[in-house]
């Protein structure tokens, strides 16, 4: 629906709109065969336990990291000055407003 709505979207935000898809996919998948999500990743540096996690919740994390990384790159190149007129609001290249 986001996608469908939005138009014309940059690779990051495509990205991070497909690994949270493929993430929840991923865990629906798994609750659905095996009745439970399986986290299988478990780590540590040094003392500090990290929560353990999979694949898909990782997809998940980052592709959410990317869709936030990208909106503030769009609002920090719209925010910024157009060359060409001097005023904030142009419209970045690749995006339709």
């Amino acid at each position: 629906w986001f996608a469908a709505r939005s138009g014309p979207l940059s690779p990051l935000t495509g990205y991070g709109i497909t690994g949270m898809l493929g993430g929840a996919v991923g865990n629906i998948v798994d609750r659905l065969t095996r009745g439970q999500v399986v986290d299988f990743v478990d780590a540590y540096l040094g003392s500090a336990h990290w929560p353990t996690f999979n694949v898909a919740d990782a997809a998940i994390c980052c592709g959410a990291g990317l869709l936030l990384f990208d909106s503030v790159r769009e609002f920090r190149r719209a925010s910024a000055p157009s060359p060409a007129t001097g005023t904030p609001g142009a419209p970045s290249p690749g995006r339709s407003s």
